[in-house]
């Protein structure tokens, strides 16, 4: 079966149909989530945007993803912005979100008034490539050193602290880059902009 983008009308879907293209992957384009979730049993909340445009759907979208997660087999992929609205709340809408994991998106801001992450980054894996099965699935044949595309203002602050599995770094303070509940998978970096690595993923993803 398919894997589906969700399309918000907003979101850097060209660039994540570029990088499904190349590993041959099959995947579909809806803006419409019940064509989404009758037709694949992946779907991807794709990155880049503003969460105002995921604001306006949030309670139509959390009453039917909940009801898809219901299904051990199907997954939800979130990328950047769709893996923000993951979560309970955010700065950035200033509003509830979905609260499939608790934690909150904040404003990334220091002293030196930085607010902006950007570039190709490391990740942290805190030693659980090895005990964690949908982790280690997701980084197969990826080399632990590797580095990933990041381009955010606001990060994940999450406080179900089970559900992080990687951290990387910004202005010295930690943030969660990736986050796993059962079937629920939230990336901060953008896989489709990582080169390399991010296909990598993006192929294991198809392959969970």
């Amino acid at each position: 079966m398919s894997i589906s983008i969700f399309d918000t009308g907003t979101a850097n879907i060209a660039s994540l149909e570029k990088s499904l293209d190349k590993i041959k992957v099959n995947y579909f384009v809806s803006k419409d989530i019940d064509v989404c979730i009758e037709k694949s049993k992946k779907i991807i909340l794709p990155g880049i945007g503003n969460m105002s445009s995921l604001i306006e759907i949030k309670d139509e979208l959390k009453v039917k993803l909940k009801n898809f997660l219901k299904k051990e087999e199907n997954y939800l992929l979130g990328i950047c912005l769709g893996a923000q609205i993951m979560l309970d709340s955010s700065e950035e809408s200033k509003t509830d979100t979905l609260g499939l994991i608790e934690g909150n998106v904040k404003k990334i801001f220091d002293k030196f008034k930085i607010n902006l992450n950007i570039g190709h980054k490391p990740l942290d894996f805190k030693n659980q490539l090895t005990n964690q099965p949908t982790l280690k699935k997701l980084f197969f044949g990826i080399p632990l050193d590797s580095k990933f595309y990041f381009l955010h203002k606001y990060y994940l602050d999450v406080k179900d602290k089970d559900a992080v599995k990687c951290e990387s770094c910004v202005n010295e303070r930690k943030f969660t880059s990736i986050m796993i509940k059962k079937n629920i998978i939230g990336v901060q970096f953008h896989p489709e902009l990582s080169k390399k690595n991010g296909l990598n993923f993006l192929k294991n993803f198809s392959e969970i």
